[in-house]
């Protein structure tokens, strides 16, 4: 970390960000965010974290149906190689899909 990372606790919010994920590959996608500075980007994520606040305003907080410790980058590797899903992991691909459309159908 630079000296201004560390002026700003850049750490700190990292580490407390982290806690608040539900997801352990949100973690690991938390644990490897990189700054960026393009403005462009940047704008296209605030809006993201716009729409992100209007969901929450709408429905208080927003549903996942999917397990916490649901190893979703496991299923969805195992799907692409034609593998076969158990029961159970076809019902945490199912909950995924629930939280995704409910999402998409509740976008503006």
């Amino acid at each position: 970390m630079n000296k201004y990372e560390l002026t700003l606790e850049l750490d700190v919010i990292m580490n407390m960000l982290q806690e608040e994920a539900f997801l352990d590959c949100s973690k690991k996608v938390i644990s490897n965010l990189e700054q960026i500075n393009d403005i462009d980007i940047l704008n296209y994520m605030l809006d993201e974290v716009d729409e992100a606040l209007i969901l929450l305003q709408r429905m208080g907080k927003f549903p996942i149906y999917i397990k916490s410790d649901s190893d979703i980058d496991y299923l969805l590797s195992k799907i692409h190689k034609n593998g076969v899903l158990e029961a159970n992991e076809l019902s945490e691909m199912s909950n995924l899909l629930d939280t995704i459309f409910l999402y998409n159908s509740l976008r503006i």
